[in-house]
């Protein structure tokens, strides 16, 4: 008795790695490197981000953590 063969084209190709994702560390180096510079030239700005707290929590943290967390949700 004999299997049916199947057969996978092999056209599909993986999507490759974009431009965003290949530098993502160069990005992360770059916004740490703005940051810094920015709290260095303009730090009140800063100090009343961080004072935005409630119970204890930054809000601003709060805030990006969901929008990190919400494409999880997504299907």
């Amino acid at each position: 008795m004999t299997s049916p063969v199947t057969t996978v084209p092999t056209s599909a190709k993986e999507p490759s790695i974009g431009f965003f994702e290949r530098w993502l560390t160069v990005w992360v180096f770059l916004c740490i490197g703005a940051g810094v510079l920015l709290g260095q030239l303009i730090p009140g700005v800063f100090k009343a981000i961080g004072a935005m707290e409630i119970a204890r929590v930054n809000l601003p943290v709060g805030l990006l953590i969901w929008v990190m967390i919400i494409p999880t949700f997504e299907n």
